[in-house]
């Protein structure tokens, strides 16, 4: 072969050499832009101990707000309760929670995602955190936190999107209440040996379900029970044992429900334990 052939045959194998490098490269850069991030830390290096405000923004809900003093929290809108602890410990577990995935929000197309009407906003202190989408495949949720867009298994946003009552602390009384006397229809119930008990039933208790009084409903006739506390304060309620047993708190609109060995016990009707 021709000396010249031979330097044509490299120059060309060189050529095609730097074109698939070329395409190699390019390939790279296609994938890398494409492919998710793994996130192998937390969403947050938020302690939540450092957050002291919560707030609730569901798309077709209504906005709750809730505080916290020292190791407690409050509900103060839409209305001052107490809350639920457990159900404020949820909502923090998003400062820990990890992502399966997470991109640029600059590079993604938030509408696709739903995150340019989203469902829910959540703020933990200042980091606020807005829920998309599920992603199709694996139903992990979409959410944008800063400038970042992650995938993440998501439990809280079902409970968030609910009532606003959901918050409301299910206990029947606060705790660090002492109670020094409870009379039922006017009777005194702390009497024999089982007046201990009947105390520790009503400082444990906790309902299943606490909501608002409607305000169409009615407050049918039941037995009256009045906690008197230490503090000098009084705490009446009414205790409707019907075919949905609950207690009712007047004063602060409020409806528990429980079942029916809960009220049986409240009233000492029975024995059995039931926290």
């Amino acid at each position: 072969m021709e000396r010249g052939a031979i330097v044509s045959m490299s120059k060309r194998i060189l050529l095609n050499v730097g074109l698939l490098a070329l395409l190699l490269g390019l390939a790279l850069l296609v994938w890398r832009e494409l492919t998710p991030e793994p996130n192998h830390g937390r969403l947050t290096r938020l302690s939540a101990d450092a957050v002291d405000r919560i707030v609730i923004e569901p798309a077709n809900g209504q906005m709750v707000r809730l505080t916290r003093d020292r190791d407690s929290w409050q509900i103060v809108q839409p209305r001052t309760l107490p809350a639920s602890r457990f159900h404020v410990e949820q909502v923090l577990e998003l400062l820990t929670a990890r992502s399966a995935a997470r991109y640029p929000a600059a590079s993604m197309d938030l509408a696709a995602v739903g995150l340019d009407k989203p469902r829910l906003r959540v703020s933990l202190g200042d980091k606020s955190f807005v829920f998309g989408a599920a992603e199709p495949l694996t139903q992990r949720r979409y959410v944008l936190l800063d400038d970042e867009v992650f995938l993440i298994l998501d439990s809280v946003s079902p409970f968030l999107l609910g009532p606003w009552w959901n918050f409301i602390d299910r206990k029947l009384l606060d705790i660090g209440h002492d109670i020094v006397a409870i009379e039922l229809n006017g009777e005194d119930l702390l009497v024999g040996d089982a007046a201990d008990q009947l105390v520790e039933r009503w400082r444990n208790v906790s309902a299943r379900i606490v909501r608002p009084l409607d305000e169409g409903e009615a407050q049918p006739h039941g037995q009256t029970v009045e906690l008197r506390l230490a503090n000098g304060e009084t705490v009446q309620w009414l205790l409707l044992a019907g075919g949905e047993p609950r207690l009712l708190r007047p004063d602060l609109g409020l409806v528990y429900h429980v079942d029916k060995s809960t009220l049986s016990a409240l009233t000492g009707e029975t024995e059995e334990e039931v926290y």
